[in-house]
């Protein structure tokens, strides 16, 4: 089995939580929440953290088993194996959200006479060789992205501050309206909810009784950066352009100038995230395909990474006509229900399940 380490889980984490976040939540979390909509993003971040505490804690129940394999003996194989199927789904249903996400910005800014498709394949083929060559690659990859992510987060602010209206921070600490609060960290929740999926790396991970502070540290990070892009789009454009523009964060990108030879750094940062949205794409494909394999008895998920990715493009480019009817079924009521049933409910209720059956740990568990 494939084992990472808890500082790459870290850095793998931090990349796959703020990657979307940081261009497709910018501009709905202002026009929801304004000024306060940071601490909606506080709030969300808290409801994730408690999503992974669950997560943990049942992937620790065996943490050299993936919960695939052993669920079913907390459940029953015959509830077991259809929530399985669900959550494989699900999974390759989000990869196919980033992926279409990722599509409609790239070509709508920068290659408008491309056809989409030819963007989906070319992300699906590198999603899929990063899903074959295994969860250390993809850590890896992750990892350096990481320290470029490091670099940018110190390098913008020293080249956009300039430029900030810095007199509406008062603004930040002296709005508050609960209604807008809580709107806003419901509608954020998909994002930070995705600290789910550690339930499925648990088993991959070496000691596993640190994992839960490393998610603390990507989930802190990752906020933060969030945070501080969005405060960079209020001073710069204020809370109601911000909330009508549809890539704010781009936006602010054209505000850097680096003396007279580079005025145009927005591709340079935009590839970057290009590489932060494959990481996301890929941990989606990965987790996917492990179950799937899982469900068809294969010893090896490697065979499926290439089928599922075909899959996942396909599903991508009918997902939505449009980016605006995609994106207004991600603020919909079933949505939510469906993210907080699955990525908050279902570990609360294999937990519980388990209390109720009276399982005990096994010795090496009771040392853990």
């Amino acid at each position: 089995m494939e084992r990472i380490t808890q500082s790459q889980l870290m850095r793998l984490f931090t990349i796959f939580l703020f990657s979307s976040p940081v261009i497709f939540l910018i501009a709905p979390m202002t026009e929801i929440g304004g000024f306060q909509a940071w601490i909606g993003l506080v709030v969300s971040y808290a409801q994730g953290l408690l999503v992974a505490y669950f997560s943990i804690k049942l992937g620790r129940i065996e943490p050299t088993v993936q919960w695939f394999k052993f669920g079913g003996r907390i459940v029953g194989k015959w509830i077991h194996v259809p929530i399985v199927l669900m959550i494989s789904l699900f999974s390759i249903y989000l990869s196919s959200i980033a992926l279409r996400r990722y599509i409609d910005f790239f070509a709508s800014i920068y290659m408008p006479d491309t056809p989409t498709w030819v963007l989906g394949i070319v992300i699906a083929i590198c999603a899929a060789l990063a899903v074959r060559s295994g969860l250390e690659a993809i850590a890896r990859f992750a990892g350096s992205v990481f320290f470029l992510t490091i670099l940018f987060g110190i390098l913008v602010p020293f080249f956009v501050g300039k430029e900030l209206q810095t007199d509406m921070a008062v603004a930040f600490v002296s709005h508050y309206d609960f209604k807008q609060i809580m709107l806003t960290s419901v509608y954020a929740f998909p994002w930070c909810g995705e600290m789910f999926f550690v339930l499925i790396l648990v088993a991959n991970v070496k000691e596993p009784r640190k994992t839960m502070r490393s998610m603390l540290i990507a989930a802190l990070l990752s906020m933060m950066f969030i945070i501080m892009t969005w405060l960079f789009c209020m001073m710069l454009f204020g809370p109601k352009l911000t909330g009508h523009l549809t890539y704010p964060v781009l936006e602010m990108l054209r505000f850097i100038r680096i003396g007279d030879f580079l005025e145009n750094v927005d591709p340079l940062l935009v590839s970057w995230w290009t590489l932060c949205m494959l990481v996301k794409v890929s941990l989606f494909l990965y987790t996917g395909t492990l179950g799937i394999s899982y469900l068809l008895n294969m010893r090896d998920y490697r065979p499926l990474s290439f089928s599922l990715s075909i899959f996942m493009t396909g599903l991508a480019m009918g997902i939505a006509s449009n980016y605006g009817e995609l994106e207004e079924f991600l603020k919909s009521l079933p949505w939510t229900v469906i993210i907080y049933t699955l990525e908050l409910l279902l570990p609360v209720v294999y937990l519980i399940v388990y209390r109720l059956r009276g399982r005990k740990l096994s010795p090496e568990q009771q040392n853990k």
